[in-house]
């Protein structure tokens, strides 16, 4: 009898008999629907006309930040142009949408002292959608056709 057919079975034999025991349990979050939501987390504002950083980098509306509020840019919508990761030299215009990463106590309070301007849910992503359909096909279809 071939070795692998010998591991394959000794394999299968202890996942039916021992190897389910070791999965952990399924935890009450997980139930109850109490998960980690990221949305929680990320904020999109508007920086408006009459706010003190336009015209200004980025670095500066970041070093105006208590130290102690963790708040991270993580995108920038300008003109429905969309940058993942800004970089902190890009100067700030008029009705650019920032999405801000933070702790839930802390968005609101650093909105109200930069004065920009919350928006509503609107299901926006910053990068675009990757289209993997091709890029595996190709090779899968070549492979199979040699």
């Amino acid at each position: 009898m071939p070795v692998g057919i010998v591991v394959a079975l000794v394999g299968v034999v202890f996942i039916a008999l021992l190897g389910w025991r070791l999965i952990p349990k399924q935890m009450d979050a997980a139930v109850s629907g109490d998960l980690f939501e990221i949305s929680e987390y990320i904020s999109e504002v508007r920086v408006p006309e009459e706010s003190k950083f336009v015209g200004f980098p980025l670095h500066d509306l970041l070093s105006e930040m208590p130290s102690k509020e963790d708040i991270a840019i993580v995108g920038l919508i300008r003109n429905d142009k969309r940058f993942l990761m800004p970089s902190m030299y890009r100067v700030l215009s008029a009705g650019d949408i920032l999405m801000l990463q933070g702790g839930v106590k802390s968005l609101p309070s650093t909105l109200s002292k930069l004065g920009c301007l919350p928006l509503a849910e609107r299901g926006l992503r910053i990068g675009k959608p990757r289209k993997v359909l091709l890029p595996v096909a190709v090779p899968a279809i070549l492979w199979f056709w040699r």
